[in-house]
């Protein structure tokens, strides 16, 4: 359950008011982790009608531990960032070294080609906000938001990139015995991934800031990887078209 201090940042974060292009012209990132077998992400819980949302029925958000594959990437409205594997813990040198050799690169190309500011979002790990991360970005003039509300999973689209993943590779998972085996398989669905399925999720901030506002700041449907939303993306990732579909998550 969110904590009333943590409601009040979520609140300010969602009541900022951006314009769809504003929101395009974010880079959102986050590290996930990837078991050699099985999921890690789907949890169910048998529960009343109208409980969906219940603070006592979300599963938080908790730190990751040894054993798996964990993987940092990040995507903006316009494409796919890379994609990095990270191991060990994931400490602030860690990180430091994925920015320095594949986000920065990315980024600096990004920049020129498109002529315009990027904002970096990233989450409140100590990793990500520790002095020496920290001086390292402002080093580097990398923008961020100011701040990210904690335990906000909801405002994140990448969660959704995550979920999408996970489910593609679901039913190979009897194939996948190695870490090596897993990688490959993360890296190929990665770049697979349609633009109109990126572009969709992007889209989708607007209404998710709502949700979060007419929820006082509590949770949204945008939480719930295995509901409708997550049903939704599912389609509009396999969907040429996809216009009809893309209404339904932005609405």
């Amino acid at each position: 359950m969110l904590k009333p201090p943590q409601i009040k940042k979520k609140l300010a974060w969602a009541r900022e008011n951006w314009t769809p292009e504003q929101w395009r012209s974010v880079i959102w990132s986050e590290e996930s982790k990837f078991n050699v077998n099985g999921s890690h992400g789907r949890i169910r819980v048998i529960r009343k009608e109208g409980e969906r949302f219940s603070p006592d029925h979300v599963h938080k958000t908790m730190k990751f531990v040894n054993g798996f594959i964990m993987i940092w990437g990040c995507f903006w409205a316009g494409g796919l960032g890379p994609i990095v594997t990270m191991k060990g813990s994931v400490d602030q040198d860690v990180y430091v070294d994925c920015l320095s050799n594949h986000f920065l690169p990315w980024f600096q190309k990004l920049s020129l080609e498109h002529s315009k500011e990027f904002i970096f979002q990233e989450d409140g790990a100590f990793c990500h906000t520790g002095k020496y991360a920290t001086w390292y970005k402002q080093r580097c003039q990398t923008q961020g938001f100011d701040f990210w509300p904690p335990q906000s999973p909801d405002l994140n689209p990448i969660e959704h990139v995550w979920a999408y993943i996970e489910r593609r590779i679901e039913t190979r998972r009897h194939q996948l015995k190695t870490v090596d085996q897993v990688e490959t398989c993360l890296r190929n669905e990665w770049f697979a991934i349609p633009q109109l399925f990126l572009e969709t999720l992007v889209d989708s901030m607007i209404p998710r800031c709502r949700a979060v506002i007419e929820a006082r700041g509590g949770n949204t449907k945008y939480n719930d990887n295995t509901g409708e939303v997550d049903d939704t993306i599912d389609t509009v990732a396999n969907n040429a078209t996809g216009c009809c579909i893309r209404s339904q998550l932005i609405s």
